[in-house]
């Protein structure tokens, strides 16, 4: 079962259908699988989408969409309208679509956290009718990974209000007329900013297929963990279908390896499903136009908020993917890794930084014993081996300490709705030349570690016991576990276990430990864990 069939059971739905022309390269897979999937259409479809003279099929035809967007688009048919529809048959469908009124590179580029479950990235929309016309129900970036004519929003907007009739009369609608607004302004707005038919997209379509299958060098950046690296065998590559295996390490020495498959749609948009050291989990990745990168995140099947940030190559090229630790405290000593895709050649320091030993060296990765001279200001100091070129900092103290997310989210849970915990990092700041820490100079260090904690966020947090009742934050890996779901009978009013707290990371730097902190809420459970949220 590929990624998508096995995650569009879970609670998804949404609205609309399907079709547009092939590329002219079609192979011979493409054109076995529009044959498919027009027949599919026929049969199941045009009992209420009727087809045009010209090949394409009414409201179907005048949208473009990512696959989860079209799988939202079919569960919605299926549980909402009635259409019959295998698993097989569904992912065929969503597969096709991807493929023909799917988005280009460009279209998804600066909206892909929404794909990737990203859940704690901030939206700022610039133009307040989008933000509360839109985005104050689900986020803004599902919208912006659709295309529609003008028609086809008007009718979403239609769509919308027959199916949730409140939305007049909800907060930040019973305000305004907002059907005369949704229909005069917001229409040709989304209209404009996400049309139909694009230039990115007709060059898309001629873009040459990528063949994927070979070895891939992986490196990851887990959150809670650390990093780890390693190699991925891709196999297959019939109608885009692909075997997987991984061995990896993480940095500490313990071993990865793994399983899985994947599917690859609209020929960038990877999807896979691989078993890691036991546990399932799911990549969303982007490939480069070259075909030489796999760039995205990879979470847990049913703790999304759980994941590691991807980036893979098999290009020729050599390449500086990661260098850690970050960062080097000037007049120490600190054991470097070099983790890159055909590292060869001298390795070139900069002169504030000299190798006391080489421990490791392989095409992959270096390992070094290093010095940093004493008194040095705090300076990105570049670092390569033979043409790949990396960067790490060396720093003098640490100024400030920052968490990240600045603002997370966890949730209460239990039972068939998992808790949703929050997960943290801590960032070493340095002063730039101004001295003052907050002004567009300051030098962000790296990671560090930290010893965590949790306290009230206001007055009334500290009233209501927050921190007794939320959850309990790991000292040490920066996972706040929430509190179960229900009504607390120890709680005033017997609420449930939410709460407002403030998030506080420790760091040591020499003699001195600094602090920084962050927000984060406890709020109640996710029922509806749709793809695109």
């Amino acid at each position: 079962m590929n990624f998508l069939a096995s995650t569009s059971m879970k609670s998804l739905f949404m609205l609309t259908t399907l079709t547009l022309a092939l590329p002219s390269q079609a192979s011979e897979d493409n054109r076995d699988l529009e044959q498919q999937a027009q027949k599919l259409m026929a049969e199941r479809c045009i009992g209420c989408h009727t087809k045009n003279d010209d090949g394409s099929w009414r409201r179907i035809s005048e949208q473009r969409k990512t696959p989860e967007g079209w799988l939202m688009n079919l569960v919605r048919m299926q549980k909402i309208r009635g259409a019959y529809l295998t698993t097989e048959e569904r992912d065929l469908l969503v597969k096709y679509l991807s493929d023909t009124q799917g988005l280009a590179p460009e279209e998804t580029a600066d909206y892909r956290y929404i794909l990737e479950r990203r859940e704690n990235t901030p939206e700022n929309w610039q133009d307040p009718n989008f933000g509360e016309m839109c985005a104050r129900c689900h986020s803004g970036a599902r919208v912006a990974i659709q295309r529609r004519s003008e028609a086809e929003w008007k009718r979403n907007i239609h769509f919308h209000l027959g199916q949730w009739t409140s939305t007049e009369y909800s907060y930040q609608g019973r305000d305004r007329e907002w059907f005369k607004i949704a229909e005069e302004i917001t229409t040709p707005l989304l209209a404009q900013r996400y049309p139909l038919h694009s230039e990115a997209w007709n060059e898309w379509q001629q873009h040459p297929k990528a063949e994927l299958q070979g070895r891939w060098r992986w490196l990851g950046h887990q959150p809670g963990r650390g990093n780890y690296e390693g190699y991925l065998t891709i196999e297959g590559g019939e109608k885009d279908q692909y075997r997987l295996s991984f061995e990896g390490r993480y940095l500490d020495g313990e071993e990865v390896t793994g399983t899985g498959s994947a599917v690859l749609y609209t020929g960038y948009e990877w999807r896979a499903s691989i078993t890691l050291n036991g546990v399932q989990q799911q990549q969303v990745m982007a490939l480069s136009k070259d075909g030489m990168r796999l760039s995205g995140r990879m979470f847990v099947a049913d703790e999304n908020e759980k994941g590691t940030d991807l980036q893979l190559d098999r290009s020729d090229a050599p390449r500086i993917m990661g260098i850690y630790p970050a960062h080097v405290k000037s007049g120490s000593e600190a054991q470097l890794t070099i983790v890159g895709h055909n590292l060869d050649g001298n390795i070139l320091l900069p002169e504030s930084l000299s190798v006391i030993e080489e421990l490791e060296r392989s095409a992959g990765r270096i390992t070094l014993r290093v010095a940093a001279s004493a008194d040095q200001t705090t300076h990105r100091a570049p670092i390569a081996v033979g043409e790949a070129g990396g960067e790490l900092v060396i720093y003098k103290n640490i100024d400030s300490v920052a968490v990240e997310p600045a603002y997370g989210v966890a949730r209460v849970g239990g039972g068939h709705t998992p808790k949703v915990h929050g997960i943290f990092e801590a960032v070493g700041i340095a002063a730039g030349n101004d001295g003052l820490i907050g002004s567009e100079d300051d030098i962000r260090i790296g990671y560090f570690p930290a010893k965590w904690s949790v306290e009230p966020f206001d007055e009334i947090a500290k009233h209501d016991h927050d921190v007794d009742f939320a959850g309990t934050m790991n000292a040490d890996t920066g996972v706040f576990t929430p509190g179960d779901a229900g009504p607390n009978p120890k709680r005033r009013f017997s609420t449930n276990n939410a709460g407002n707290l403030k998030v506080v990371a420790e760091v040591a730097d020499g003699d001195k430990t600094l602090k920084g902190d962050g927000r984060m809420v406890v709020t109640v459970q996710r029922w509806n864990n749709s793809p695109i949220r």
